[in-house]
């Protein structure tokens, strides 16, 4: 897993924060309610997938000062991490872009994620004396998760 690019919306449009020089460690996890199907007749439950559940989770390098840009490690997460919960707590969600592999066209060897989100959790910092100030976004599906592996 290499440098990924991961961009974070403000809006339902394409990602245009680009915290990717920020993520330490990005993580998708995909999972669907199971429902038993089981009938009379069968030794052993019958099981038959429901509804995908899907979400993001990403280590970040926090940053609180307003004077780094968007290309320097530490970009303004916080102000960036407000913004969402602001979106959040009024009903809105966001669009959330993942390519496991930044600067390189997506492709089946470098497919991308995209979908709406709502912040689930964060962790505004998690750091002891010396360690680098880092934060746990977790970002959870607000409609389909879709998966591209043409070049754009």
């Amino acid at each position: 897993f290499k440098n990924p690019m991961v961009l974070i919306s403000t809006s339902t449009s394409l990602g245009t924060n680009d915290i990717s020089a920020s993520v330490t460690k990005a993580k998708l996890d995909t999972k669907y309610d199971m429902h038993d199907n089981t009938h009379m007749g069968q030794n052993a439950h019958s099981r038959i997938a429901g509804l995908e559940d899907w979400s993001f989770e990403f280590d970040v390098l926090q940053a609180f000062s307003t004077s780094q840009s968007i290309t320097e490690s530490g970009f303004n997460i916080d102000r960036l991490i407000n913004t969402l919960k602001d979106r959040t707590s009024t009903g809105l969600n966001f669009m959330c872009t993942v390519r496991t592999q930044k600067g390189v066209a997506r492709s089946s060897d470098n497919p991308e994620y995209q979908g709406l989100v709502v912040l689930e959790t964060h962790t505004p910092f998690d750091a002891e004396v010396g360690d680098l100030l880092k934060t746990t976004i977790s970002l959870l599906s607000a409609d389909d998760l879709s998966r591209f592996s043409s070049s754009s």
